[in-house]
């Protein structure tokens, strides 16, 4: 299998699913779909409308069209769940065969640490009572509550400026890195006005950096998940911008086509995890073919438990 280094979780799949349920806490949440075709022989054979909580997400949904066969394909949402229970549903679209589904992860957003609210104690007042024998007082140790921290999450608009999406997410302007925060290494901002299919959060997609470098993350040790988000204004064909993308050493990308795989003026979400080691979590993207130099409209980080 290409595009992954997890074949066996696409190497299983459920046809014709109808839809995955989840009874979980209201809230805002992350939901990855992953896919991979072995069946067909052409674009039109498996067309899926795929539907979260709802809303049409996909409406012609072709994993061949987009990756062809043997290849992974992940497609990522954001969704609010507001009666205790997270639907997702998959119907054939076109073609003659069913929809089809290998994995799907479902990742709560973060959400913001509470602020503590001040409580205030009694004081009692001493009175001048006589006794025979007073007991003495034996002081109560308090417990001291320790906060505790949420795990490290950043929302990057690449080539933007703050930006609040439908979930109620923050995103942070784009900046040039500096020690002890994150940033860019190089690049141009770019944007556009030109509507963006597959998204409700258009402006997120409708800027970004070209030629970024590096984007580095000062970030705590440990596992993360990383969801880069594209979306295609500029090329005339497929092979006008060809990205290789590495993530802490790793390359992740080698051929990445945003045209090839959703066409022009079209969101593409792709989920990677990774392991960081030395407080900084790094993202390369180089030119590996095609006129036009490596882009990213938008990054999140977060650190997994």
């Amino acid at each position: 299998m290409s595009n992954t280094e997890d074949d066996a979780l696409y190497q299983k799949r459920r046809e014709s699913p109808g839809a995955y349920r989840f009874n979980l806490p209201n809230g805002a949440y992350q939901v990855g779909l992953y896919f991979a075709e072995f069946d067909v022989i052409k674009s039109t054979d498996r067309v899926m409308r795929i539907t979260i909580e709802g809303v049409v997400v996909e409406s012609s949904l072709s994993i061949y069209g987009q990756v062809g066969r043997y290849a992974a394909l992940t497609k990522s949402y954001q969704v609010t769940v507001n009666d205790g229970q997270l639907n997702i549903q998959l119907d054939k679209a076109g073609g003659s065969k069913p929809p089809v589904v290998s994995a799907v992860m479902i990742s709560q957003t973060v959400p913001p640490t509470p602020t503590p609210t001040a409580t205030s104690t009694p004081t009692a007042t001493p009175t001048n009572t006589p006794c025979v024998t007073c007991p003495t007082a034996t002081p109560t140790p308090l417990a001291t509550a320790t906060p505790t921290s949420a795990p490290y999450t950043q929302r990057a608009n690449n080539g933007g400026a703050v930006f609040t999406d439908g979930q109620g997410q923050a995103w942070a302007a784009d900046k040039a890195f500096a020690s002890g925060s994150w940033g860019y290494t190089a690049g141009t901002a770019k944007s556009t006005t030109t509507a963006v299919a597959g998204t409700t959060d258009d402006a997120l997609y409708q800027k970004w950096r070209s030629a970024p470098g590096e984007y580095r993350f000062t970030a705590p040790n440990g596992a993360y998940e990383i969801t880069l988000r594209f979306a295609e204004f500029e090329a005339t064909r497929s092979s006008s911008r060809v990205m290789k993308i590495t993530i802490e050493g790793v390359v992740v990308e080698n051929t990445l086509n945003v045209n090839t795989l959703v066409g022009n003026a079209a969101a593409l979400n792709k989920v990677y995890q990774t392991t960081v080691a030395d407080g900084v979590l790094n993202i390369a993207f180089a030119k590996n073919g095609g006129k036009l130099d490596p882009m990213v409209a938008a990054i999140q980080i977060r650190k997994l438990p």
